[in-house]
């Protein structure tokens, strides 16, 4: 009914830089009784958003505000009326106000949600699809109604060929990259890559990821999938200092019903044909609020193989899923290189870490192990829990016997939680591509120590049992080992951090993923980021492009063969580190400035 209000029934969604406005009629009842869009019975709106992939996922009504952040703006040409167009009727229709916001948001398509609407818009009759007129520089396009009410007229054909449209114009751009170490963190090369994603007129989501090393609590909270927890540890060389944990964002941290837990094509649910009264449409409104939602990325639904961060081993939402990362407390690059000493270095301050996790409550403790300054097999990490083991590198290899076997002393409350090894290498413990030979001499072990602690690692391993070929035993300075010992799971770290944040939901719905690293070279290939990143595009069947601080040729032609659509460097290689590094966001925002504008078709 109409309103004298000054506020509107509902508010607009206007994201800077959307890829398409839709707007309909007025607030449909229910959708102004709840306050939310698209809430009236059977709408097909949300449905039919993520069916044609303008939407990662299907939103709820009540989360219509996180439609802004794939690029959908919603508004109305009433705002301050609801119910059915007999009702309303149209004298508070403002197609000016309309053509203002698509220039607010710079939308390249405006597409009304109904023929009432797209002829009161244009003054004319019309017919559904792309119409010859523009508002604001913007595409017109007129759609079927979703609106429950018109169900057996409707036609999903005209709204799958205005997401192919909204594609070509304003493609979806995901730029998950690793960090480039000395240049910028993951979230700051996501920035570039995105920043250069909206050059070229794309529609850019930022996804720092990491390999389950150095940065990987970083990425996850400037991600927004967890909130970072100030705790007490030790440093590699016992210091006690600050340091943090995550607690990863989940079930019980989610907003009620942003997520619909139907996200199958709706077919015929709805919309009018020619003359039919549409009522509890527009942009405001049509499927009921849907049931909370699980796990979220940054696309406001449930992804794909996202671990739920409120579940216990068991699934019985015990408690939360917090993560600690092994450089927060022990980090190789805290300790300066005159400094580095394998012998006095410990993991104790990992255990620190593991016991302020155990003392939130935590379930599920996911352990991020990588640039650590230790090599000592985990004994600290296993002391700081209250196992009888060796203090430090330096007592493993004087006596690597001298440990309780059976791990009594154990924080019992280890037995209640599901504990998981996250690795970035998939190094053995010991031998020659172990923890002390191919790690120790940027630990600051010389050719001895070496030595020393490689037959000290093997006779730590006969004394503890398991088996030192695991991969990821060696991780962490044999931090692996350990954690394996007391009863860790194990998983590539990318393959995890991408499960986590949602990548495979955001992969599907993206049209290009652009990821980054310092150095594309043969480690790359051996599970890091950016290989993992390229797998799993590939997989979803999206192109992927890779930059690189520096590129070798053969592990850019790897690339290329498992998917990689291109693999660039992002400057030249004959230049002074200090003037790469500084240059690196710039070209990191040219390189997917470029290759938006490749797939871009105006």
């Amino acid at each position: 009914m109409p309103s004298d209000a000054a506020s509107p029934v509902l508010e607009d969604v206007l994201p800077d830089g959307a890829r398409v406005l839709f707007c309909g009629t007025a607030a449909g009842t229910v959708s102004a009784r709840v306050g939310a869009p698209y809430a009236g019975p059977g709408n097909a709106f949300w449905p039919t958003l993520h069916a044609v992939g303008l939407l990662p996922g299907r939103l709820a009504p009540t989360a219509f505000r996180r439609a802004g952040e794939h690029g959908v703006a919603l508004t109305d040409l009433d705002k301050h009326a609801s119910g059915s167009d007999a009702e309303i009727g149209a004298a508070g229709f403002d197609p000016d106000a309309v053509a203002a916001k698509v220039r607010a948001c710079r939308a390249p398509v405006v597409a009304y949600t109904s023929k009432t609407a797209g002829s009161t818009a244009l003054g004319r009759p019309v017919a559904y699809g792309r119409q010859p007129e523009r508002i604001a520089g913007a595409e017109v396009w007129v759609l079927p109604s979703p609106s429950g009410r018109a169900r057996r007229f409707w036609d999903a054909g005209p709204w799958h060929a205005l997401a192919d449209r909204v594609r070509e114009l304003a493609p979806a751009v995901l730029c998950a990259p690793d960090k480039l170490r000395g240049a910028c963190d993951a979230a700051g090369a996501a920035r570039a890559l995105a920043d250069g994603a909206r050059d070229a007129g794309g529609w850019a989501l930022e996804l720092p990821v990491a390999d389950g090393g150095e940065g990987t609590l970083q990425a996850f909270v400037d991600g927004g999938h967890a909130d970072p927890v100030a705790v007490r540890a030790r440093d590699a060389h016992g210091r006690e200092g600050d340091a943090r944990i995550a607690v990863l964002r989940g079930p019980g941290a989610a907003p009620a019903a942003d997520v619909a837990t139907a996200e199958a094509d709706p077919g015929p649910t709805g919309d009018r044909a020619d003359g039919a009264v549409e009522a509890d449409r527009g942009p405001t409104g049509d499927e009921a609020p849907g049931a909370v939602g699980a796990d979220r990325g940054p696309t406001g639904d449930r992804a794909d193989g996202a671990v739920e961060a409120d579940r216990g081993p068991t699934g019985d939402g015990a408690g939360p899923t917090v993560l600690v990362e092994a450089a927060e407390a022990i980090a190789l690059a805290a300790i300066p290189e005159d400094e580095r000493h394998v012998g006095r270095a410990s993991s104790a301050g990992v255990g620190d870490l593991v016991r302020a996790a155990l003392d939130l409550g935590a379930s599920r403790i996911l352990v991020a192990v990588g640039g650590s300054a230790s090599i000592d097999g985990g004994a600290g990490f296993l002391r700081a829990l209250g196992v009888d083991a060796p203090a430090d590198g330096a007592a493993l290899v004087a006596d690597p016997t001298a440990v309780d076997a059976s791990l009594a002393g154990l924080d019992p409350r280890l037995a209640h939680v599901a504990l998981e090894l996250l690795h970035d290498v998939d190094a053995p413990l010991c031998g020659p591509d172990g923890a002390a030979r191919r790690f120790g001499p940027q630990k600051g072990a010389g050719p001895d120590e070496v030595e020393a602690h490689d037959a000290a690692l093997a006779r730590w391993a006969a004394t503890l049992g398991g088996d030192p070929d695991a991969p990821g035993s060696g991780a962490a300075g044999g931090l692996g080992f350990a954690l394996r010992a007391v009863g860790a799971t194990a998983r590539p770290g990318a393959e995890a951090v991408l499960d986590l944040v949602g990548f495979d939901r955001l992969a599907r719905f993206a049209d290009l993923v652009v990821t980054a690293e310092g150095s594309v070279d043969a480690s790359t290939l051996q599970g890091k980021t950016v290989d993992a990143v390229v797998r799993r595009a590939t997989a979803t069947g999206t192109r992927c492009v890779v930059a690189g601080g520096r590129v070798e040729d053969d592990a850019a032609a790897e690339l290329q063969r498992r998917g990689a659509d291109r693999v660039q460097a992002i400057g030249p290689a004959d230049r002074p580190l200090a003037t790469a590094l500084a240059a690196a966001p710039g070209e990191l925002r040219e390189a997917a400035r470029t290759a938006t504008t490749e797939l871009r078709r105006p």
